[in-house]
């Protein structure tokens, strides 16, 4: 009897495919879940806070989806940015501050298409805006450790972090504050649960992101997300990006949040035809 997916030879063979590896980990931990019940050291939160996202888009298409985003019920919206001209981005960002309620948060997401210049010159002229985090402005560990220790707004890893040494190694070295974990990428929810707790007993905060994933696999991750200690939103609004899934979504998102309910997981599925 295997207790982890960590102690089966099939996981550790698939190491160069982590998404494999996900659908094996979480396929197991569904069957853990149901011989064991939950693990009674996990504080477990019946709520997940989720973020909107507006896509690179134009101004008016932008103002048209945060206006969308924010009246069904988001608090938190994120941001693509990375345009050609960076004046073009803070255009539309405090646009889009100005017009909607200040107590929504924002983030930014440049996808490292910003390099350090460019990021204190966004952070200069953002500094009145509520900016939650700046994700990933830059592309190297080396330039996002330089920007984590002078910057005034937070900065969150993300496609610099995609395994444990990766987060070991941020931690150690940097000041980042957010630690973006796409588990699907990572390949383990074991060793996702254990970031999330070396993440937060260095006072530093964890966000679950989706990589795309079905609605099956998007359901691991919002278990995930709700044994997360903090009241930040996860990235996990992309249903809406499929026109066809597998299966109908246990966990749909209302006014910006997703019910989380342990005697219903792992849920069954309705699948589509």
């Amino acid at each position: 009897m295997i207790d982890s997916e960590l102690d089966s030879d099939v996981f550790q063979s698939l190491e160069k495919y982590p998404s494999v590896q996900f659908g094996i980990s979480q396929a197991l931990y569904s069957i853990f879940i149901l011989r064991d019940g939950f693990n009674p050291d996990w504080n477990i939160n019946s709520t997940v806070l989720v973020n909107g996202i507006i896509g690179m888009m134009p101004k008016s298409e932008a103002m048209n989806k945060a206006e969308e985003l924010t009246a069904v019920g988001f608090k938190t919206i994120k941001i693509k940015v990375g345009r050609e001209k960076i004046e073009d981005d803070i255009n539309i960002i405090k646009s889009i501050s100005q017009n909607f309620s200040s107590d929504i948060k924002y983030r930014l997401d440049a996808n490292g298409r910003w390099d350090v210049d460019k990021t204190l010159y966004a952070v200069e002229h953002l500094e009145n805006i509520n900016v939650e985090y700046l994700e990933q402005p830059v592309k190297s560990f080396d330039e996002l450790k330089e920007l984590s220790k002078v910057s005034k707004i937070p900065i969150a890893a993300d496609e610099t972090i995609r395994n444990s040494d990766d987060v070991k190694r941020m931690l150690a070295e940097s000041d980042v504050q957010y630690f973006v974990l796409k588990p699907s990428l990572m390949g383990s929810i074991t060793e996702t649960i254990d970031l999330i707790n070396l993440i937060e007993g260095a006072n530093r905060n964890v966000i679950i992101s989706s990589a795309f994933e079905s609605s099956i696999g998007r359901s691991a991750l919002v278990f995930l997300a709700s044994l997360v200690q903090n009241n930040s939103a996860h990235g996990l609004a992309v249903g809406s990006y499929f026109s066809n899934d597998i299966a109908e979504d246990a966990y749909p998102i209302v006014n910006g949040k997703i019910r989380f309910d342990k005697r219903s997981y792992p849920p069954k599925f309705n699948f589509v035809e």
